[in-house]
């Protein structure tokens, strides 16, 4: 299984991605972690926008199972592409931080997850409330203590969470006894 994690909006750096990979070893031992994101991308590049979704599907729709991650605008992205992939199986998503309750997402169209959907949402997050990270059909909607990015950048255990979290809600939780 190969787990694509996306970044968001207005960042050169991603250290939320790499706090997840990181997190991500001891839960998923056996996975590729991929860390994908457009530097510095605003949401007025529409084009930019569509360009950078449309070269993550022809990348990684080469068979391999796949868990989408994204943070912030990365979730968005996560939600326009899973559907597109042909050859690759997406096996769930898991969106931390991203505005779900937002509809001014115009670059991207946001089909209904077709594919078993986590999201997170930070108690302390000023630039995405908790009740906008909220999806009606998400398996599970995980509020943390924290805040849009630097908790879980600075905190492994933030990180850490999120993973065990996405493994429980996407896989543990509706395996048959």
């Amino acid at each position: 299984m190969r787990i694509l994690c996306i970044g968001g909006f207005w960042r050169k750096e991603h250290p939320i991605l790499n706090a997840l990979e990181t997190a991500s070893g001891s839960v998923f031992p056996k996975a590729e972690f991929v860390i994908e994101h457009e530097e510095m991308l605003h949401p007025h590049q529409v084009t930019r926008i569509r360009h950078f979704a449309d070269r993550l599907v022809r990348q990684y729709d080469d068979g391999e199972e796949l868990l989408l991650m994204g943070h912030s605008f990365g979730g968005i992205i996560v939600r326009s592409i899973e559907q597109r992939f042909e050859n690759s199986k997406v096996v769930g998503m898991s969106t931390i931080f991203s505005p779900h309750g937002i509809p001014f997402w115009y670059a991207l169209p946001l089909p209904e997850p077709s594919n078993p959907l986590v999201t997170f949402g930070g108690m302390y997050d000023w630039l995405v409330p908790y009740w906008f990270t909220q999806h009606p059909r998400a398996v599970g909607n995980v509020l943390m203590p924290t805040d849009h990015w630097h908790d879980v950048a600075t905190n492994p255990l933030h990180a850490l969470q999120i993973v065990i979290e996405t493994k429980h809600y996407l896989f543990l939780k509706n395996l048959k006894t």
